[in-house]
């Protein structure tokens, strides 16, 4: 008697976490447009401006192919592959998804420490756009798992 109650919990909690995920896919290309589109870069080459990749990261991956290519477009454009650094972050354990907002280079902690303020792009597109992301995500749970 008491599986259904717990079987359709478990469906409604699954639910929940593919519209979380849903939401999070929805919104990372718009953290990386928004990213994209900043003044603050302070780029030679527009390869940091062309490499700049937003990609959702579960316990089970994610990003790799979009940090492939964001590579490619650092190699095209800085011409020394040297600077191409393709260590993702570290991921999410468990049931967390996270949005990772990164360009695949040697250098970009130090465009954001370096020239933190002025020439910063990361942090404050963060700052900015986790509020409208979160918002997103959280009508998307609404629309999928309360309808």
């Amino acid at each position: 008697m008491m599986k259904d109650p717990i079987r359709s919990f478990d469906r409604w909690v699954a639910e929940i976490e593919a519209a979380a995920l849903e939401g999070m896919e929805e919104a990372a290309p718009i953290i990386e447009g928004v990213a994209i589109a900043t003044t603050a870069y302070n780029d030679d080459t527009g390869a940091t401006r062309a490499a700049t990749v937003a990609y959702v990261a579960t316990a089970r991956g994610g990003g790799a192919a979009r940090m492939r290519r964001a590579a490619a477009e650092v190699r095209r454009l800085r011409f020394d592959a040297r600077q191409v650094e393709l260590t993702t972050a570290e991921g999410p354990t468990g049931p967390d998804i996270s949005i990772i907002l990164t360009v695949p280079t040697t250098y970009v902690i130090g465009l954001e420490t370096l020239y933190a303020g002025d020439h910063a792009f990361i942090r404050p597109t963060i700052l900015a756009e986790s509020g409208p992301a979160f918002q997103r995500v959280m009508d998307t749970i609404r629309r999928r798992a309360f309808s």
